[in-house]
């Protein structure tokens, strides 16, 4: 077991909540500093209400009514009492014991309505618990009797916890299915996308390029940079090199996903490819899990050797799958197994993975390309970013969908359905497909500006 490690002074904070990484190092393995171009906010004052303050637009607003909700609360507290007692006739000691049990009831209710809110969506879910709160309210205009008014106060418990829940969602404000699907241009080197987002006080655009043959020339895969805009004025707020960027964005989101997908004890990773992603998995992983061990499957024996290096200097136990025999073997034995390559056939047969391994598929985002075979994906039980983006870009899912291996109800859930508990496991492997959303890139560079507004 890997000791925990204090975070330093060049560590960021995922907005995944998965723990802290070093953007520091992926930065420069990716061959770039992660530095930013930053626009400062108007004063100091304005440094202290980035802290303070939610996002400008709807989730401030949500926060202003949350706290005129817990106001109104806090008036109902003091007033109940009042009129129980002196207008209904019930005892102090009723009154007290029927609102405790209420509101035991109502934290018992709050996981269930959470999974509720991940389901309907938040806004149809806080409409609905809105107006049964109020038909709560309500009841205890004709209650008489301390049965009435414990089915009353649990009633209204049970609607206020959910609506706390559904709050919460809208606050977070976002929803993978949302994000507009990437519009990507093919160009003689490869290809150009643009992936804009918007969410909260922010927007922001990633201008991405993929040249495949830039790995044989020494250069990155995948470039491009990143520009995040104020969300009411537009106005430009920093610029960010797109490499630190996805670099770090793609290992956290496959975290997420391997922290609520792989056993507690997953110890031995397998990676295949030996770039900045695969490097950057290796790093995200073992956050979220013990990884001791770490294989390495490169096409250029020498790459993936000086990989391994890396590993070992990390302290973990590293060796390189040389030869189709031993990835084979490899690939058999890994608890995780992170695929990291520009590929676009398969890279292992899928009926050799263990029943209980997480397998991560990263590395390519078209219809025609594809890490995994139609087996694996067959048995799995398949987790994506949104459905719709993995249903348009990912052939992994693509090529055994036109093959009639599997249907669209096969994709077990989303990423907001996994992390919301909506994901029932199968008795296969896990699988999380990501074809990489604008989204992502969106949250990590608002929470750098954050960090680096409120620094100043």
């Amino acid at each position: 077991m890997r000791a925990a490690r204090s975070p330093g002074p060049s560590r960021l904070i995922w907005m995944f909540t998965i723990g802290p990484i070093d953007l520091a190092s992926i930065g420069s393995y990716a061959g770039q500093s992660p530095r930013c171009s930053m626009v400062p906010p108007s004063g100091q004052g304005a440094a202290v209400m980035n802290r303070i303050l939610p996002p400008a637009g709807p989730p401030r607003v949500l926060a202003l009514a949350q706290l005129v909700n817990s106001l109104g609360d806090g008036a109902y507290y003091a007033c109940s009492a009042l009129f129980f007692t002196r207008i209904v006739g019930l005892s102090p000691t009723q009154v007290g014991l029927g609102l405790t049990l209420a509101w035991g009831t109502g934290m018992l209710a709050g996981v269930p309505m959470g999974h509720l809110a991940d389901r309907w969506g938040p806004r149809r879910t806080a409409l609905l618990l809105a107006l049964l709160t109020a038909a709560a309210l309500s009841a205890f205009l004709v209650v008489r009797s301390f049965p009435a008014f414990l089915v009353a106060a649990c009633a209204y418990a049970c609607c206020q916890a959910g609506l706390t829940s559904a709050r919460q969602a809208l606050l977070a404000g976002l929803d993978p299915e949302a994000t507009p699907l990437r519009p990507a241009v093919d160009v003689p080197a490869g290809q150009l996308l643009l992936m804009p987002a918007a969410w909260g006080g922010y927007a922001g655009v990633k201008v991405a390029t993929v040249a495949p043959g830039n790995p044989e020339r020494g250069l990155p895969r995948i470039q491009g940079v990143y520009l995040l805009l104020d969300g009411r004025t537009l106005a430009p707020l920093a610029a960010l090199p797109g490499i630190a960027l996805t670099s770090l964005r793609t290992p956290a989101v496959s975290a997420l996903a391997v922290r609520h997908l792989a056993p507690q004890g997953a110890a031995s990773l397998l990676v295949f490819g030996t770039g900045p992603q695969a490097w950057g998995h290796v790093i995200a992983l073992r956050e979220v899990r013990p990884v001791e061990r770490v294989t390495v499957a490169g096409r250029d024996q020498d790459r993936a050797a000086a990989f391994a290096g890396r590993c070992r200097a990390l302290g973990l136990e590293a060796a390189v799958a040389a030869g189709p025999d031993r990835t084979r073997r490899a690939v058999a034995e890994a608890d995780l197994i992170a695929c990291c390559t520009g590929a676009r056939t398969p890279l292992f047969p899928g009926g050799l993975v263990k029943d209980d391994a997480v397998v991560v598929a990263v590395g390519s985002h078209e219809p025609a390309a594809r890490e995994l075979d139609g087996d694996l994906i067959a048995r799995a039980t398949v987790v994506v970013e949104a459905r719709g983006a993995a249903l348009a870009e990912a052939g992994d899912l693509i090529t055994p969908l036109s093959a009639g291996m599997i249907t669209d109800g096969h994709i077990a859930g989303n990423l907001a359905d996994l992390v919301g508990g909506g994901v029932i496991p199968g008795a296969g492997p896990g699988v999380f497909k990501s074809v990489g959303m604008a989204w992502e890139d969106l949250v990590v560079a608002a929470a750098a500006y954050r960090k680096w507004a409120a620094s100043r």
